[in-house]
């Protein structure tokens, strides 16, 4: 389920292979969910792409953010910038799937033209339909939006610097000359 925000559930995995069950609880705000759940089509919670060789996965191991969660926080990004939906749950399921499947959505004039390419990319990444050509969260991750966001923090005079390489828990900020 994506972002399980107050909803958790066991998730059987198979001592043989491995393989997670698929789930078929469809749960949250109609608002985020991404094509495939509002067609109630089972999903792995755990299983991300990581990443693709002409549309194929070249591995497929557990992912802190599986397809449906990267199209959560695509909403999401799309919502802090624009301030309305991508897709309307007033709509009705249908109505929203039909306009997920042909990426229908629009940035209001005025932001669009304050938006960079690179975030407008972006969000076209994350609300890929089309679950296997989603854009895995290591890609996103090196995505040519994220150095901009360095960028303004920088001007801003806060450099995020990391006292150990590689660990999260001692990012300290240190404000710049």
């Amino acid at each position: 389920m994506p972002l399980p925000l107050g909803f958790s559930r066991f998730v059987k995995m198979s001592s043989k292979t491995g393989e997670t069950t698929k789930s078929d609880t469809y749960c949250g705000t109609t608002s985020y969910n991404p094509p495939q759940i509002l067609k109630h089509i089972p999903y792995d919670p755990y299983k991300g792409l990581c990443a693709r060789d002409n549309e194929k996965p070249v591995c497929n191991r557990l992912s802190p953010f599986p397809p449906g969660d990267i199209w959560c926080c695509g909403v999401m990004l799309f919502v802090m910038i624009n301030q309305n939906y991508p897709f309307d749950r007033h709509d009705g399921k249908e109505v929203m799937y039909e306009r997920q499947m042909i990426r229908e959505y629009r940035l209001e004039e005025d932001v669009a033209r304050r938006c960079t390419d690179e975030l407008k990319d972006l969000i076209a990444l994350m609300l890929e339909p089309e679950e296997k050509k989603r854009i895995d969260i290591f890609t996103l991750c090196q995505h040519p939006w994220f150095p901009i966001v360095l960028r303004e923090q920088e001007l801003l005079g806060l450099v995020p610097t990391l006292t150990t390489p590689g660990s999260a828990s001692n990012l300290s900020v240190r404000r710049g000359n």
